[in-house]
Order: C-alpha cells, then structure tokens, then sequence
C-alpha cells in the first residue's frame, strides 16, 4: 500500500469491510485487521497535516 491518501486509505478499509461480511471466519480477522490498520494510518496522517497547518500558522 503506496498510498498517503487518508480518504483512499478509509475507502480500502470499508472495501475490505464489506468483503468481510461474506468471508469465513479465518478470512474474515485478516480483513477487519486490515481494515483496522488502514484506518489507523489514516488517522495519522491526518494528525501529521494538523500538527503542520497548526505550526504554519504559528510561524506565519
């Protein structure tokens, strides 16, 4: 995954949400895992560009 999208990374998450609604149990843990994780990196990189719009704002 090359992606530093957060919305992108969310819209895989849900993909790999609803494909795990039809998986078998051992599928299903690995994508909600998956999911999990991309939503986890998405949420930091959207605190990445606060903390750097909130320093800008600072120095300017």
């Amino acid at each position: 995954m090359m992606t530093r999208s957060p919305k992108l990374l969310r819209d895989h998450a849900e993909a790999l949400s609803r494909l795990a609604k039809r998986a078998s149990a051992e599928d299903r843990a690995c994508l909600l895992a998956a999911a999990h994780e991309r939503l986890r990196i998405a949420d930091k990189i959207d605190q990445a560009h606060r903390l750097l719009h909130e320093r800008a704002e600072r120095s300017a």
